[in-house]
C-alpha cells in the first residue's frame, strides 16, 4: 500500500510540475537591445482601407521582457500620417517559443476613428512579425508583416 500511495504522490508531482511551467517564462533575446520593426501594414476602419509603411520600435530589458515603445505610419496615402499610435509603450508578451500578442494596441485613425486598446496575436519567425487580427473596440482590422533588426527571437 505504501508503494502505490508513494508512485501515485510522485506521478502527481511529476505531473504538477509540468502544469505549473508558466507560458509567461518564454522571453525575447537578446535582452537589453532596442529593435526596429518595418514593413507594410493595413488598417481598415469605417468602410476605409489603408496601406502604410509601419515603423516600429521594440525594447527588451534585463529580464527578455518587450514592449513596443514607438509606432509611426508613412506611405503615399495621406491617410498615413493621420494614423497616430495612442497608449504606448504597448506591452508585448511571448506566448510560444513563435508567437507574440503585443497587448493594449490602439491607433487613432482618420475621421475620429480609434481602435482598440486591444490585443494584437501574431508570428515571429526568421525575425518577421506578421499579423492579421480585428482591433476591437472601434471595429478595425489590421495586419501586416515587419522585418525586425536585429534578429529577435525567443527563448524557453
Amino acid at each position: 500500500m505504501y508503494v502505490i500511495k508513494a508512485l501515485v504522490l510522485g506521478s502527481m508531482l511529476a505531473v504538477s510540475s509540468l502544469a505549473v511551467t508558466p507560458a509567461f517564462a518564454d522571453k525575447f533575446s537578446p535582452a537589453n537591445t532596442t529593435f526596429s520593426a518595418v514593413g507594410q501594414t493595413n488598417l481598415s476602419a469605417g468602410g476605409i482601407s489603408v496601406a502604410c509603411n509601419a515603423d516600429f520600435v521594440i525594447a527588451t530589458n534585463a529580464v527578455g521582457a518587450g514592449s513596443v515603445t514607438q509606432a509611426t505610419f508613412s506611405g503615399s496615402s495621406f491617410l498615413c500620417a493621420q494614423i497616430k499610435a495612442a497608449g504606448l509603450p504597448w506591452p508585448a508578451t511571448p506566448t510560444s517559443l513563435t508567437t507574440v500578442t503585443i497587448n493594449n494596441v490602439k491607433v487613432t485613425a482618420p475621421l475620429g476613428i480609434t481602435c482598440g486598446a486591444g490585443p494584437v496575436p501574431g508570428s515571429l519567425s526568421s525575425s518577421r512579425f506578421a499579423f492579421n487580427t480585428a482591433l476591437n473596440p472601434g471595429n478595425c482590422s489590421i495586419s501586416g508583416s515587419l522585418t525586425v533588426s536585429p534578429t529577435l527571437t525567443i527563448t524557453p
